[in-house]
C-alpha cells in the first residue's frame, strides 16, 4: 500500500523508491509522512485507513450492474509494477454490462496518466467525444 502511494506522489518512478524495500513498517510510514509533507497530502493515517477498508471491501462487495448507455473507457497503456488485487482495466470485462463502449488507451500508467503530457491525449478524447471543439 505505501509502495503504491510513494509511486503515485513521485516523479522518481518505481526503480527511484527501491530503497524502502530495507526499511521496516514504521519506517516506511514516516518516510512517506516526511515526503508527502507540505504537498497538501491531507492526513496520512486517515488516508492509510480508508484505502484499507477499500481495498478490503472491493472484492467482497463490489457488484457491477448494466448499464443501457454508453461507456467512455479509458485506459493506461502501461500496467502498474504491483498488482492491485489482480484488477486490471479490460474493457470485455464491461462489455456485457455496457449497451457500447467507447474503448482508449491513454499514455502512462495508473498514478501517470493523470500527469502532462497524458492528460492532454485525454482532452483530445474527451473533446472529440464530446463534439466539442
Amino acid at each position: 500500500m505505501l509502495f503504491h502511494i510513494l509511486l503515485g506522489t513521485s516523479d522518481e518512478g518505481p526503480a527511484g523508491l527501491g530503497e524502502l524495500r530495507d526499511l521496516r513498517v514504521a519506517e516506511r510510514v514516516s518516510y512517506l509522512r516526511k515526503r508527502l509533507m507540505g504537498d497538501g497530502f491531507g492526513d496520512l493515517d486517515r488516508f492509510i485507513r480508508i484505502y484499507r477498508a477499500n481495498l478490503h471491501a472491493f472484492p467482497a462487495s463490489y457488484r457491477p450492474i448494466p448499464w443501457q448507455g454508453e461507456i467512455l473507457f479509458l485506459a493506461a497503456a502501461e500496467h502498474e509494477p504491483v498488482a492491485t488485487l489482480g484488477v486490471h482495466a479490460d474493457p470485455t470485462l464491461w462489455q456485457a454490462l455496457a449497451w457500447q463502449i467507447d474503448h482508449h488507451v491513454v499514455p502512462g500508467d495508473h498514478f501517470t496518466v493523470h500527469r502532462q503530457p497524458n492528460v492532454q491525449r485525454i482532452a483530445e478524447i474527451l473533446r472529440k467525444y464530446l463534439g466539442v471543439s
